[in-house]
C-alpha cells in the first residue's frame, strides 16, 4: 500500500509539473506612449504592428550614403495621434538602432535640437511578438 501511494503522488507530481508547462510565460505590451514633458517616447514594435486603431507606431532605421556619414532616426506616434522623433549619427547609437527588431520594445529620448539623447532597445521573452 505504501508503494502504491508513493506511485500516486508521483505520478501527481509529474503531472502537475507538466500542466505548469503549457501555460504560457509573462508578458508585457505597451503601447506607443510620447512624453513631451520629459522629451521621451517608448512602446513595443510587436504591439504597436498588432494593434488594430491603425495610428500607433514606433521604429527607428539607418540610412547611409557612399560618402556621408550614416544617419539613424526614431520616430513614434502615438494612439491620438502625436509623433515625435530624434536623429544622431552617432556610432554608439547606430549600434543599438542596429540591434532592433520587429518584437523589440523600443525607448528614446530628445533633445531640444531634435538629436536623440538616449536609446534604449528591449529584446526579451516577455515582449508580445507582432501578429501579421
Amino acid at each position: 500500500m505504501h508503494s502504491r501511494l508513493i506511485r500516486v503522488a508521483a505520478v501527481a507530481l509529474v503531472a502537475g509539473t507538466l500542466s505548469l508547462g503549457a501555460v504560457a510565460g509573462m508578458r508585457t505590451i505597451s503601447q506607443v506612449k510620447i512624453s513631451d514633458a520629459q522629451g521621451w517616447a517608448s512602446g513595443d514594435l510587436g504591439y504597436a504592428r498588432s494593434t488594430g486603431d491603425t495610428v500607433q507606431y514606433i521604429g527607428c532605421y539607418i540610412n547611409g550614403s557612399g560618402s556621408g556619414a550614416a544617419t539613424g532616426v526614431c520616430t513614434a506616434r502615438n494612439s491620438a495621434n502625436v509623433t515625435r522623433s530624434c536623429s544622431t549619427t552617432q556610432s554608439k547609437w547606430l549600434d543599438i538602432i542596429a540591434s532592433l527588431n520587429g518584437d523589440s520594445n523600443l525607448y528614446f529620448r530628445w533633445g531640444s535640437d531634435g538629436k536623440c539623447t538616449m536609446i534604449i532597445v528591449e529584446n526579451n521573452s516577455t515582449l508580445a511578438p507582432k501578429q501579421p
